[in-house]
């Protein structure tokens, strides 16, 4: 139970200290995760062991737990040296044009409007999904992406069909 409230005092101060919610939520299943794991947070060479032993994990996962302790350690005192993962950068699997064209034509009103957004804009899908009516200017064919995702820029998109 202990524990558990540290994690609470953890995600209060990431809040406090400006990080995303998709970072706090993150460093919480993590950690969550080393608790299930048979991690003892409160020893950092258990948390060391776990995360080492863990064959089914990418090393971008081993980064992001890593993170997340060390975040939970500096918070409580405690004294660890972490672990060092280098995580390899695939490159994305993108599909053809007429294979996105496709699955925007099965799938249903709400999900094809979705997915023909993102198609023409590029948005991201926590963005398209934070889209507001008054962010859709339909005289002139524009949609105002005022809330974006990740540090990104404002942006204007002009549609590029004639409907």
């Amino acid at each position: 139970m202990e524990v558990k409230g540290r994690i609470i005092d953890l995600i209060w101060a990431l809040e406090k200290d400006g990080f995303s919610e998709a970072t706090i939520r993150n460093y919480s299943k993590a950690l969550e995760m080393l608790i299930k794991r048979g991690a003892d947070l409160l020893e950092p060479e258990s948390v060391k062991e776990v995360v080492s032993c863990q064959e089914t994990w990418a090393n971008s996962t081993k980064t992001l737990v890593v993170a997340a302790y060390t975040k939970f350690a500096s918070l409580n005192g405690i004294k660890w040296n972490p672990p060092k993962y280098k995580s390899s950068r695939k490159l994305p699997f993108i599909p053809l044009e007429k294979e996105i064209d496709d699955l925007i034509a099965c799938c249903g009103k709400k999900l094809s409007t979705i997915l023909q957004v993102l198609k023409e804009t590029g948005m991201r899908i926590g963005e398209a999904l934070d889209l507001e009516w008054i962010d859709l200017d339909c005289e002139r064919k524009v949609i105002l992406l005022n809330r974006p995702e990740r540090h990104g820029n404002a942006r204007a998109f002009k549609s590029l069909t004639n409907s």
